[in-house]
């Protein structure tokens, strides 16, 4: 379901027309209930590209929240995993990127800020700016998911989706009142959630470490590292 299906089932049920306006932030305030939780594997992704020559300076992709693991391929057999450091950090340790001499990264650090529009973005800031343009990396991360309306759908899977209705039916009840209702529908939500942990729980391990490589070890492809480790789960 997207938004509007999900607050038209809300807005039926409870049968308010005078309580509309708070219906997106009954919904809104249930889906981020939802996902804090558990680190639902949902919530994790990965992204690969590729390094430009003399740049140090990588946006990251719109959905970034927080970086889990970093790790960097030459093109051809090695990788290595870079050094986090905070934004200040990194300043203190290499002022002068642009002036340093450029080779194969090995320090990074994440920034966030807004644009000249005031649309907040992060980059990846990488030392030393790399010497060709055959580097990749690849980046797992916690992602963000944007405020729903209109027709985005809840990055939770479908299954679940019913949750983020009794969850709002839950706060609206409350709203007017009518608390035996609003146990009614919580205890349907909690029902779900709950079900969602030990569902997701059966799924492969997903705070691994991806493992640098070395040698004559062979470049597993981009959809073997979203998936599993390269190197060894521990």
């Amino acid at each position: 379901m997207n938004y509007t299906e999900i607050a038209a089932q809300v807005e039926g049920e409870l049968n308010r027309p005078d309580k509309t306006l708070y219906t997106q932030r009954w919904i809104e305030d249930t889906y981020r209930d939802f996902m804090s939780r558990e680190k639902f594997s949902w919530l994790f992704n990965t992204s690969t590209r590729y390094t430009v020559a003399n740049q140090y300076r990588y946006a990251l992709p719109t959905d970034f929240y927080s970086l889990m693991d970093l790790v960097f391929i030459n093109g051809t057999t090695d990788s290595w995993r870079l050094k986090l450091y905070t934004a200040v950090e990194f300043d203190t340790l290499h002022p002068n990127v642009l002036e340093d001499t450029v080779d194969k990264p090995e320090d990074c650090c994440i920034t966030t800020g807004l644009d000249s529009s005031y649309v907040p973005f992060s980059e990846l800031l990488v030392w030393p700016a790399p010497d060709v343009s055959t580097y990749t990396f690849t980046l797992r991360y916690e992602v963000v998911s944007p405020a729903l309306s209109g027709v985005l759908v809840p990055i939770i899977p479908e299954r679940y989706h019913a949750a983020l209705v009794f969850g709002a039916l839950s706060r609206g009840f409350a709203n007017l009142r009518e608390y035996e209702a609003a146990a009614y529908w919580e205890l349907k939500y909690e029902k779900i959630v709950t079900n969602a942990i030990v569902d997701d729980k059966k799924q492969p391990p997903r705070n691994q470490i991806m493992l640098p490589f070395q040698g004559a070890q062979v470049i597993y492809p981009p959809s073997y590292w979203k998936k599993y480790d390269v190197g060894r789960v521990f």
